[in-house]
């Protein structure tokens, strides 16, 4: 019969209109309201969650409701707050809609139905949690204040409206109890003995909008701007000033305090692809569905028939690939070839590089005259000399991670060695 008043809620002012079935005659209403699983779900948007609990023994058959919360002074920041219905437990179809409204001049959002018709109220078993709303609330301001506590009204307010206050409701239940069908306003303030008066209503909020760890609103939040460019080799892009020369999708996050991160999107189709892969003596363009023709570096000639997507040089040489399709045209970059007319043949069990992988200075040790050529994994040739017999540093310290392939060539022959450089 006890009403425990408790400040866990958000300013919140409670009126549920009840038709209680009690087998004999009792005068006793025992109900739970909670509001919980608050969420932002915008910059200037959060939604809420509130239940009833029969946490009495015996049947309570609900024919209508109306709820209230009384929010903090400022909680606008400044726009036009609107309070809406989402959904409810499907267990209250037949009931009457809920409608809702706010009440700027007294920061007051309330929820309502009328009463069900007789014979179509709703039975709430004991101690089961029934959903009786979710709703939105919503300022037109681009965002709440940061860190805003939207429950805390300053004094004479409670944060749990159980005194009577000016445009504001007593939180209180009304019930029939039958027999004998006689009704009852059951709150927590008023004497019990008090004529068709009874306490019984408990009202909680999770989290306490005056606990430790409150729910809080903030204007943090992420915004998205979305690009699709098509380029025909590389594409400089505005939001982080770095070029990209492949199709992918790139983010760029821009971080505010106080107000919304910026993230950018980039979708990123390249037209051509002007790289090409060296494996023995043939040149593959990494470029498809598209025109090629191949041409000697040395002299800037293009080569007559040499329009396939692989090229196999007859002597050694530098050389490139054009490639085109309707809109674009794009050269690669000169790739040696140097062990035409040689075989490969298998490493000299005498001839040792060292470490590898490596931080980028690597020790080779030749039994005989050679030529190193040592090439990027993307073609590109970055070390070319002739070494004598004997034992020699080749520094690519100042190249990019990754495997390079050393192709050593001898009088008798080729052979190929992969690097891994970590510097």
């Amino acid at each position: 019969m006890n009403l425990k008043y408790t400040y866990f809620d958000k300013p919140f002012l409670l009126l549920i209109l009840l038709f209680l079935s009690v087998k004999g005659y009792t005068q006793s209403a025992n109900v739970l309201v909670s509001i919980t699983n608050l969420v932002q779900t915008t910059p200037n948007t959060f939604e809420y969650e509130i239940y009833l609990t029969n946490t009495g023994t015996s049947t309570i058959a609900l024919r209508g409701y109306t709820w209230g919360l009384n929010l903090t002074p400022g909680f606008e920041n400044g726009g036009t707050v609107t309070h809406s219905f989402i959904n409810r437990d499907p267990a209250f179809s037949n009931l009457p809609i809920v409608s809702s409204n706010y009440t700027a001049s007294f920061y007051h959002a309330r929820g309502l139905t009328t009463n069900a018709v007789a014979g179509l109220e709703v039975g709430l078993d004991p101690n089961i949690a029934y959903k009786l709303a979710r709703m939105s609330i919503h300022t037109t301001a681009p965002c709440w204040l940061p860190n805003f506590n939207p429950f805390t009204p300053i004094s004479p307010l409670e944060p749990i409206q159980v005194t009577m206050a000016a445009g504001k409701t007593q939180c209180v239940i009304y019930a029939i109890v039958t027999p004998p069908g006689i009704s009852y306003a059951v709150n927590g303030i008023t004497n019990p003995s008090a004529v068709g008066t009874i306490q019984g209503l408990t009202a909680v909020m999770n989290p306490d909008p005056l606990g430790s760890s409150p729910f809080l609103l903030n204007c943090a939040c992420t915004t998205y701007d979305t690009i699709a460019p098509k380029v025909c080799d590389s594409y400089t892009w505005p939001a982080n000033g770095q070029t990209y020369t492949a199709s992918g999708t790139y983010s760029n996050t821009i971080v505010t305090p106080g107000a919304c991160d910026s993230v950018s999107i980039l979708n990123l189709t390249v037209a051509l692809n002007p790289t090409t892969i060296l494996n023995g003596t043939t040149i593959t363009s990494n470029a498809t569905g598209v025109s090629y023709q191949w041409m000697n570096c040395g002299n800037n000639a293009t080569i007559i028939g040499a329009t396939n997507q692989t090229f196999t040089p007859s002597i050694n040489g530098n050389y490139a690939v054009i490639i085109s399709n309707v809109s674009c045209i794009d050269t690669s970059a000169c790739v040696t070839v140097s062990t035409v007319g040689l075989h490969e043949i298998a490493k000299p069990e005498s001839v040792q590089i060292y470490p590898n992988p490596g931080p980028g200075v690597f020790t080779i040790e030749l039994n005989e005259t050679s030529t190193i050529l040592i090439s990027h994994a993307n073609g590109e040739v970055v070390f070319n000399e002739t070494l004598i017999q004997g034992k020699h540093n080749i520094n690519l310290s100042n190249k990019a991670k990754g495997i390079y392939v050393a192709k050593i060539m001898t009088a008798s022959g080729y052979y190929t060695v992969k690097l891994t450089n970590t510097n």
